[in-house]
């Protein structure tokens, strides 16, 4: 057994399984249904590509939690930030992105695409919150 408990499943673990029909799947953890064994995972790879971006219901003996590493590659780094993309998480996209700028990455002309958009607000839902 590994250094970190597969049995212990959390809102927000990240996990790897395989499906009933045989695909490989990789997502984290946005629901927990105890009473039944189902996880709800937003799957963020995937076999089967129709997938990509949704939430799927899984038995909980189906998945293994990853190991979390601290150490985040470039290319981790773009996966991340289109997971928050697609999360519409403004705040955690900007923390990405300027993590990559600290890093000292190279620029790559997408960034300057994504910077550029983000500015203009067309990257995110704009939402009312006064009720």
């Amino acid at each position: 057994m590994s250094s970190f408990d597969k049995l212990t499943l959390l809102i927000g673990d990240w996990i790897r399984g395989k499906l009933k029909s045989g695909e490989l799947i990789h997502g984290y953890i946005e629901a927990i249904e105890p009473t039944n064994g189902v996880i709800k995972v937003k799957v963020v790879q995937c076999d089967n590509s129709h997938l990509v971006g949704r939430t799927i219901g899984l038995l909980n003996k189906w998945v293994e939690k990853t190991a979390i590493t601290k150490a985040i590659h470039k290319e981790q780094l773009l996966q991340l930030i289109d997971v928050a993309l697609a999360a519409g998480d403004e705040e955690w996209f900007m923390e990405l992105t300027s993590q990559l700028k600290s890093d000292n990455v190279p620029a790559i002309q997408t960034d300057k695409k994504i910077n550029a958009a983000s500015s203009k607000g067309y990257l995110f839902n704009k939402r009312d919150t006064r009720g």
